[in-house]
């Protein structure tokens, strides 16, 4: 089930945020919930401003370590993860739009059905999903982010 932002909602951010993210956000939606290499991604599109007013909050993530909020950065609608842990950086950049990181979400978990059903060899990986999200999404190659740091994993053997 997809949770949409609200016509409420919308109006109290219009003008922070780019109108391609607040129209996928209302139109479109997100999942409830998205797993994402054992780390539960919930949606909730609360829109609750962040960084002074920087990012709304959409939901958040549990990691093992600490529990952060995913948001997107007012101006751009980039997509990430905001920490409340005082020796970590507020802001970690994922994704340039929330639509990218469902799609890119849906792309490993495509791998992940691959690797199941033995469709993919397993050296294969890493370069798959890095081909497909440089597809969808080149620009977190500029970033030491989340997708960086997963292929790297896929590669080396960690995950």
């Amino acid at each position: 089930m997809a949770v949409v932002l609200s016509d409420e909602v919308r109006h109290s951010v219009a003008g922070e945020l780019p109108w391609d993210t607040l129209t996928f956000l209302q139109e479109c939606g997100v999942p409830e919930s998205v797993m994402l290499s054992g780390f539960q991604h919930a949606f909730t599109l609360d829109m609750e401003p962040l960084l002074d007013g920087g990012a709304f909050r959409i939901g958040t993530v549990d990691f093992r370590w600490c529990s952060q909020s995913i948001a997107v950065q007012r101006i751009t609608g980039h997509f990430g993860y905001v920490c409340h842990e005082p020796a970590v950086p507020p802001w970690d950049f994922c994704n340039s739009s929330v639509a990218n990181f469902v799609t890119c979400c849906a792309i490993y978990e495509r791998l992940r059905e691959m690797e199941e059903q033995d469709q993919i060899a397993y050296e294969a990986r890493a370069e798959w999903l890095e081909e497909r999200i440089r597809e969808i999404d080149p620009v977190v190659f500029t970033h030491d982010g989340l997708w960086m740091e997963l292929i790297a994993d896929i590669r080396f053997g960690v995950v």
